[in-house]
């Protein structure tokens, strides 16, 4: 009995268990959408308040710090999609005039994160990987959800991005393709940073459990901690 628990993979593992998610791991994985929901929603309103520019880039960073967390404590395909679909549906419950386009963003987000991120031999670059990406659906976000299909036009919703780009950066709103380009890197630059910093936070705290765990203790990545 000891042997198996000593060679059973710990939650974190990439080397054995099943490639996708299980379903005694839905509770593990519907606790992280819940607490991402709450704090989203806590951090949502004091950015809020305190009218921070780009505030929806801010909250997807948090939520690929999240979701990046998810795949390196449950390294499967499938449960990154699953806590998203969690946190989808709280937001649809909620309610709100922009509680289907949060909605639909977080699961497009979701879906690259889970494609981006592989599950076999993943690592930080492939976590900034990732992050970048998601944060660059962020960006064009408005533009589907805005200009299409809320019906505002794209060149409309173009002009506001570049009206609050010039206003971040002080300077005046015809920049153009320049200024356009230079959001759109900081907000993959910043996706990058949120998915590289998860990897290595979630790599930290698997590696204070397994140092305070005794070998018989040890339990598989399918088992619901």
């Amino acid at each position: 009995m000891e042997s198996q628990a000593l060679t059973s993979p710990r939650v974190g593992s990439t080397v054995a268990g099943p490639a996708w998610v299980e379903v005694r791991q839905l509770p593990l994985l519907a606790m992280f959408g819940t607490l991402w929901t709450m704090a989203e929603l806590q951090l949502g309103n004091q950015l809020h308040w305190a009218r921070v520019p780009f505030a929806g880039a801010v909250l997807t960073a948090a939520a690929l710090f999240v979701l990046v967390t998810v795949r390196r404590f449950v390294p499967r395909r499938g449960s990154v999609a699953s806590v998203a679909l969690v946190v989808a549906v709280l937001k649809l419950g909620l309610g709100g005039a922009g509680a289907p386009y949060t909605a639909l963003g977080i699961l497009i987000e979701s879906l690259l994160v889970e494609t981006l991120l592989p599950v076999k031999r993943p690592g930080p670059l492939w976590a900034a990987l990732a992050g970048a990406g998601a944060m660059s659906w962020c960006f064009v976000h408005p533009f589907l959800t805005q200009g299409i299909l809320a019906g505002s036009g794209i060149l409309k919703v173009y002009a506001l991005l570049l009206q609050r780009g010039a206003a971040l950066f002080g300077l005046g709103p015809d920049g153009g393709w320049y200024l356009f380009a230079s959001l759109w890197g900081l907000h993959a630059l910043l996706g990058a940073a949120a998915g590289f910093g998860a990897w290595h936070f979630a790599g930290r705290i698997l590696a204070l459990t397994s140092s305070s765990l005794q070998p018989g203790e040890l339990v598989s990545s399918a088992r619901v901690p």
